[in-house]
């Protein structure tokens, strides 16, 4: 029987503030219930947008052989793991575990494997690849299966575990520790990768736009390479939920832009412009100012330094920046301010107490 398998990437983009990490207490009333479901539903759900697959940067990640022999099982009748579906408000099915044998069984309906090569717009043939020559599904496609099996491999039942939350009743925000501890792909999911699916909207694809597409910020960060776990755009999550005046920060951290991201889920289009106008216009700033890789403080980017120091130019952007480069090197050298960044920076008096030094030394003459 076929298991999801993990896979290992290296990420450009290292950090030496990982405080994110830590979990917040939280209590939720929820609901479970099982719904068995013939693999000819799930297909048919899938094509009318009932099932929303995540769609994180991984992807699909298995091979044809894992993917024939999870094929073998059903048209044999052997047990495959159940899948794990949290029911949203507008009663989609949003696919906590079980996104490749699922993707890999409606590969298989359709007949090819994979997504489209975008260079030549092909698909491979999914034909059963890694069964013993013996099998008499060996090298056979959908099509190709007698009647019989094609019956009954469209009548095979995959369990399916529901997952609804009763209370609180006005947000979903459960679904992100659900899908956090639940997620078995074998390499645990970033939180921003998480927040990627949970809370897709209009916000989240403002950051990536602003992440992928914005020079000044390729430069501060020095990596033109976009991570794949999206530390980079957990970033500038960051620096946005920190700098808005009306987010009083508590943490953990990785609650506190949980929430905010939430909140502005689905923000309209002038909210949206006026955020994005005020952090490009303190990125340009901070790049012309301080230049690539300013944060690599000691080594690899501290989160602590990027965030103070952002947040303390977008609430300034508008007065002149004067020897804005002098007083980051003072900034820099500040073993106070050093030390506010070394360490516990995700305790809520060493948060305030940073950004005020930053502030204070960057523009206050």
């Amino acid at each position: 029987m076929a298991t999801e398998e993990p896979v290992v990437e290296s990420d450009t983009l290292k950090l030496t503030d990982s405080d994110e990490e830590e979990d917040a207490y939280v209590q939720f009333n929820i609901a479970t219930y099982p719904s068995d479901f013939t693999l000819s539903v799930l297909y048919d759900k899938w094509k009318s947008s009932e099932i929303v697959i995540p769609t994180f940067q991984r992807g699909y990640v298995w091979k044809i052989e894992q993917a024939s022999k999870l094929i073998e099982s059903f048209l044999l009748g052997l047990p495959v793991p159940s899948l794990f579906f949290y029911i949203d408000e507008s009663r989609k099915s949003l696919v906590i575990d079980g996104h490749q044998r699922l993707k890999s069984v409606f590969y298989f309906f359709e007949g090819y494997f994979g997504e489209e090569d975008p260079k030549t717009q092909k698909r491979l043939r999914f034909r059963l690849k890694g069964l013993t020559p013996k099998s008499p599904f060996y090298n056979r496609d959908y099509a190709e299966l007698n009647e019989t099996d094609q019956i009954a491999f469209r009548d095979s039942v995959l369990r399916a575990i529901n997952v609804r939350q009763l209370m609180p009743s006005s947000d979903d925000s459960s679904i992100y520790y659900i899908f956090e501890r639940l997620n078995t792909g074998g390499v645990r999911l970033r939180p921003q990768e998480i927040r990627n699916c949970l809370y897709r909207g209009s916000f989240n694809e403002m950051l990536k736009n602003v992440n992928s597409s914005n020079r000044d910020w390729r430069r501060l960060l020095g990596t033109e390479t976009l991570s794949p776990f999206q530390r980079d755009v957990e970033l500038l999550l960051r620096v946005l939920t920190f700098s808005d005046t009306d987010s009083t920060y508590v943490r953990p951290l990785k609650e506190f832009m949980n929430k905010y991201m939430l909140l502005h889920r689905n923000a309209d289009e002038p909210w949206l412009a006026e955020q994005r106008i005020r952090l490009e216009r303190s990125l340009k700033i901070a790049a012309d100012n301080l230049g690539e890789r300013p944060f690599h403080v000691r080594g690899p980017l501290n989160a602590a330094v990027l965030d103070s120091v952002l947040c303390a130019v977008i609430g300034n952007s508008s007065k002149p920046q004067g020897d804005l480069r002098k007083h980051y090197q003072e900034l820099t050298k500040d073993k106070d301010y050093l030390n506010l960044v070394a360490q516990s920076t995700s305790d809520e008096a060493s948060v305030k107490a940073r950004f005020t030094r930053a502030a204070e030394t960057l523009y206050l003459e």
